[in-house]
């Protein structure tokens, strides 16, 4: 069949190429498109092209995120009410969770039918869970992880990491072994192996086709917006339902940044919690975008979402102000940006992450920082004499900038080392100074907290005993609100690297 005509020259080219792969035998295939480029359009065309020729019946599109899998289910709704797609308006659709448990119970009888499922990853490796522990499906009908439950899979933001963090499919996908696999790439990067087809950036901007992205530019001479390897990871964007229109505008200007970032849209008339699907996946190193709102604000499962996010480790916090809301106190001293006037701010933010490194600063650097950090969080400071040595380094009294607590007396420490880690003893000594002092003591430090440590800090807590720590990621946290700083103490050491 002739590749239709209201495709544009690099998408039928794309269509044309992974099938010819298929023709030749081959069942996997890679492409990159960059976003904005109708890639999630050209896969339902491709679909509906094997779909249409019964080369592949039985259907699986995957998506990274579940907001993504309800925009192609949108899609796929309109090509078959639209009468575009003679395969989409005859099959059934499934989608999420629910389309799973569905396909899992079927009859080997019922799956000669047409269908298209839907789902998210995190949604799948769920199901497959959950079928294999015979907790949700009636697998005396089939199984969800058959070989013969899908012909054709479509996986949409592939990057590249067979799937990391989600275990289970990837051997549900080997598991198909009579199946086409086609790869919708994120990245150049990811797109090398069973590479059928690629479509640069360079191309695009030729051709006049990239569509969403509106600013796409060369990054400055030493890069802010690289990921070196302390933030080689993937951005999370967890956004209010009601406030879609304007995180989808923040989502769309992380990704002109250079950065992967996916969004996560909650409601509260849901019952569906898409932190859990950000916790999920995130991995040390990556960055949640926490957007605040009147709608957020007023969330009763903000506070729950917020220590879930504290307690992540290695995680970069970044709070983007979508529309004027009161802030929480429990974000006191947190890396706040004001986006009500402009996305700008959270995208600068985003691009000091690469070159806030604690390790490139010297002892002296990282005491002065730290003496010129503080006071922008409501510390005010006096410095201690050098000796005697009695392990404080600062008095000073903190004033919350809210204005919603007491001022409070605080002894502070700058603890600095080589290694990354901060040892329990250092804890526990800096506990018995709190109880010395009388006084609540602040712990700052290079290191990154173990969790052993953090354990401990809460069992030094629970004796009375006032002792908090601000370690290397909350310092980081801290600074992504003060660009100056950054400048002052990171900017020439990064062009030296």
């Amino acid at each position: 069949m002739p590749v239709q005509h209201d495709l544009r020259p690099h998408q039928a080219e794309l269509i044309a190429r992974v099938e010819e792969s298929i023709a030749s035998g081959a069942r996997i295939s890679t492409v990159y498109t960059p976003p904005g480029t109708g890639k999630t359009r050209t896969a339902f065309r491709l679909i509906d092209r094997l779909g249409g020729s019964g080369v592949a019946t039985r259907v699986l599109y995957l998506t990274r995120a579940r907001a993504m899998a309800l925009q192609a289910v949108d899609l796929t709704r309109q090509f078959a009410e639209s009468g575009s797609s003679n395969y989409l308006s005859r099959s059934l659709i499934f989608s999420g969770v629910e389309g799973l448990a569905s396909i899992a119970a079927m009859q080997e009888k019922d799956r000669t039918s047409d269908f298209l499922c839907v789902s998210s990853f995190f949604e799948l490796n769920q199901s497959i869970a959950d079928s294999q522990s015979n907790k949700s499906f009636d697998t005396a009908a089939g199984t969800l992880d058959s070989n013969d439950a899908f012909d054709l899979v479509i996986v949409d933001e592939w990057s590249g990491d067979d799937f990391a963090g989600n275990g289970h499919i990837f051997g549900f996908l080997h598991n198909l072994t009579e199946a086409i696999i086609v790869r919708f790439a994120t990245s150049p990067v990811a797109s090398k192996d069973h590479l059928e087809f690629e479509y640069t950036f360079d191309q695009a901007l030729t051709d006049g086709v990239v569509i969403d992205h509106r600013s796409i530019t060369t990054p400055p001479s030493f890069q802010w917006a690289r990921k070196t390897s302390a933030t080689d990871g993937k951005l999370f964007i967890v956004c209010a339902e009601e406030d879609r229109v304007e995180g989808s505008q923040l989502h769309s200007e992380v990704l002109n940044s250079g950065f992967d970032a996916r969004i996560y849209f909650a409601s509260m008339a849901s019952t569906s919690d898409p932190l859990a699907e950000v916790q999920f996946e995130i991995r040390k190193g990556d960055i949640v975008i926490y957007c605040l709102s009147p709608n957020s604000v007023d969330d009763p499962r903000l506070q729950s979402d917020l220590d879930h996010l504290f307690a992540r480790r290695g995680t970069t916090l970044l709070f983007a102000i979508l529309k004027p809301c009161a802030i929480p106190q429990s974000l006191s001293g947190q890396a706040v940006v004001d986006a009500t006037n402009g996305l700008d701010g959270v995208v600068n933010s985003l691009k000091w992450v690469d070159i806030v490194d604690l390790t490139v600063l010297r002892q002296t650097e990282f005491s002065n920082l730290i003496s010129e950090l503080l006071p922008r969080i409501g510390f005010s400071l006096r410095k201690q004499p050098e000796y005697p040595d009695a392990g404080i380094d600062f008095r000073g009294v903190y004033r919350d900038q809210l204005g919603l607590a007491n001022p409070t007396e605080y002894v502070i420490q700058v603890k600095y080392g080589q290694s990354n880690r901060l040892s329990v003893r250092d804890l526990w000594t800096a506990a018995d100074r709190a109880r010395n002092a009388a006084a609540h003591i602040l712990l700052v430090t290079n290191f990154q907290l173990t969790s052993l440590a953090t354990t401990s800090l809460v069992d030094a807590n629970s004796r009375h005993t006032n002792l908090h720590v601000f370690d290397a990621l909350r310092i980081k946290n801290l600074l992504l609100s003060e660009p100056d700083l950054i400048v002052k103490y990171f900017a020439a050491t990064e062009v030296g690297r």
